[in-house]
């Protein structure tokens, strides 16, 4: 399997208008659409409500004149891959642009630097249609710097690491490497650019001695950006056209009620909001009751992933602001996760995550003697639905279930 995916847009190719409305295309291919609209291929086909930061994109990877390096950072199922591949086939219209997609799962651990660039120039020579006899001898970085002058003055390159955090657990990947890929991007006769798109900060990843050392980060010092939540407006549009058509008009308050607690949920979060879509659509489907503590379980798992990417800094913060304390709107931290679509008017982005964090900041004696309490009395009562502590102890055991929860 190859380790590059590579797409070329042809020379004469001329720039397609900035004319992509993902909201409306969506509502048009709902009528296309087959099965359920909120499963992962069909709800990531289209990033809805990722215009503006799609034309900033695609405007800065597409630079003739200069080489523009870019990163993407965004929690995990934020959208980063979905909108990627929007850009991906934005950029196919862009003459001379050759854009190279590492698959970073595809390397082993008998891999090594120079067998990258060996493979990169090969997959590079065929996506062009370059003769073997016109392909140069690559086995090094040194080999291939000087293999891609000549194809430079025709083309210009693009590398994408989506995933980046990933590439970081590969001891091949080392200081020696990002030096090289520096020293690429560095070359102007190279024409050779990169996005990176991560889960962690440039901050964070910097602190990695491979990426450190090597300056590799500082090629992103212009044009870095952070994917947040999703609008308002975008929540609305996925969260209610779909499933128009599946109440009638009689229940049209059972469906804005069950939208709303949805909404209240997930908090504007792609990955999650699609999760809790999903599961309603299903819902209907079988014309049962959406179960809702069931879709909190998985709800709360994935939170639980986005808390522990928190430094402590950024803990502390989110902590003050589940018990409504006033926090200090002016600090870097602060303005990362309101950036990050974490904290939304002065407010955790989702009731359910100001929940979670508030129930564990009990210690673990009383997260014991709670579960305790509940096993207890779920074994006395087996009708708990008149029980006037269900709610809650259903919440608790809801937290308590994900792996002690969140500490």
């Amino acid at each position: 399997m190859s380790k590059f995916s590579i797409t070329v847009a042809s020379p004469e190719s001329s720039p397609e208008p900035f004319d992509h409305n993902f909201t409306e295309v969506f509502k048009a291919n709902l009528y296309k659409t087959k099965g359920n609209p909120y499963d992962e291929v069909n709800f990531h086909s289209t990033p809805v409500g990722r215009e503006q930061i799609y034309k900033t994109l695609v405007r800065e990877l597409s630079q003739a004149d200069s080489s523009c390096n870019v990163s993407l950072l965004g929690e995990a199922g934020i959208g980063k891959t979905t909108l990627l591949q929007a850009i991906k086939h934005g950029l196919h219209e862009y003459a001379g642009l050759v854009v190279i997609d590492v698959q970073i799962l595809g390397w082993q651990k008998d891999d090594n630097p120079s067998s990258f660039f060996k493979q990169l120039y090969a997959a590079l020579c065929d996506a062009l249609a370059i003769t073997e006899e016109a392909r140069q001898y690559v086995d090094s970085y040194a080999s291939f710097h000087e293999a891609l002058e000549p194809l430079a003055k025709q083309w210009r390159f693009l590398l994408i690491m989506d995933d980046f955090d990933r590439m970081l657990n590969h001891s091949f990947f080392n200081f020696t490497f990002f030096s090289n890929l520096r020293a690429l991007g560095d070359c102007s006769r190279s024409r050779w650019a990169y996005f990176l798109l991560s889960r962690r900060s440039i901050a964070t990843i910097c602190d990695h001695p491979q990426i450190k050392e090597s300056k590799f980060w500082a090629l992103f010092d212009e044009h870095r950006h952070v994917l947040g939540g999703l609008s308002e407006d975008a929540v609305q549009v996925l969260s209610t056209r779909p499933l128009q058509n599946r109440f009638d008009v009689k229940k049209a308050a059972e469906l804005k009620k069950m939208v709303d607690l949805i909404q209240a949920i997930s908090g504007g979060h792609p990955y999650t909001l699609r999760l809790s879509l999903s599961k309603l659509w299903q819902a209907t489907d079988k014309q049962q009751e959406l179960d809702i503590y069931g879709l909190k379980r998985l709800v709360f798992a994935h939170f639980k992933k986005i808390w522990e990417q928190r430094s402590e800094q950024e803990k502390n913060l989110l902590r003050q602001l589940a018990y409504g304390k006033e926090v200090n709107q002016q600090c870097g931290d602060y303005d990362y996760l309101v950036k990050r679509g974490l904290v939304v008017q002065n407010k955790i982005f989702s009731i359910d995550f100001n929940e979670n964090i508030k129930t564990h900041s009990f210690d673990k004696k009383q997260n014991i003697i709670i579960k305790i309490l509940y096993i207890i009395i779920k074994f006395l009562y087996k009708d708990m639905s008149n029980f006037p502590f269900w709610e809650r102890l259903n919440q608790l055991a809801i937290l308590l279930t994900i792996k002690g929860g969140i500490q």
